[in-house]
C-alpha cells in the first residue's frame, strides 16, 4: 500500500476531501475527510490500491458496506456512502473521535472489571443489532 499520506488534499467522488490519515491495516487505510454537500467530517475508508483490481476484494468491501449501512444503533458507526471512484473503492462513514481499546490499554494500564463488563455490554448490544438482521462479525 502506498503511503496514506499520499491522498491528503486528493478528493473521493468528487466530494470527500482527506485531510488527515486515522490509520491503515492490510486490506484498508482510514482518513478523515470534508463532505463537500453537508459540510462535515468523516471517516473514509479506502481499499488498498492493489486489492481494488480483484474483484472478488471488491463485492467484499461492498457487501461489508451495504451490510453495515443497515445496522442502526448508537453503539454502532453510520455509513453513509461507498463506492468506486478513479479506481478506489471506499466507504463513508460517522467520524468518531477519542481513542481505541488498544490505546486506553497502553495509557492507562488494565481497566477494571466494572468497565470491561461496561465495554464488552455495549459492543454486544450493538452485535446483537447486527445478529438480528442476519449480519455476523467477523
Amino acid at each position: 500500500m502506498p503511503d496514506p499520506r499520499l491522498l491528503i488534499g486528493r478528493t473521493v467522488a468528487a466530494r470527500f476531501r482527506v485531510t488527515g490519515v486515522l490509520g491503515e491495516g492490510g486490506m484498508a487505510m482510514v482518513s478523515v475527510a470534508e463532505q463537500d454537500e453537508e459540510p462535515r467530517e468523516v471517516a473514509l475508508k479506502v481499499m488498498n490500491e492493489e486489492l481494488t483490481r480483484d474483484r472478488t476484494f471488491v463485492r467484499r468491501f461492498e457487501r461489508e458496506a451495504k451490510a453495515s449501512s443497515l445496522v442502526v444503533h448508537e453503539n454502532s458507526v453510520r455509513i453513509h456512502a461507498w463506492g468506486v471512484s478513479e479506481g478506489l473503492s471506499y466507504i463513508v462513514m460517522e467520524l468518531l473521535r477519542g481513542d481505541d481499546l488498544y490505546v486506553l490499554l497502553e495509557r492507562g494500564g488494565p481497566i477494571s472489571q466494572a468497565r470491561a463488563a461496561r465495554i464488552l455490554t455495549e459492543v454486544c448490544e450493538a452485535l446483537e443489532v447486527a445478529h438480528g438482521l442476519g449480519i455476523v462479525h467477523r
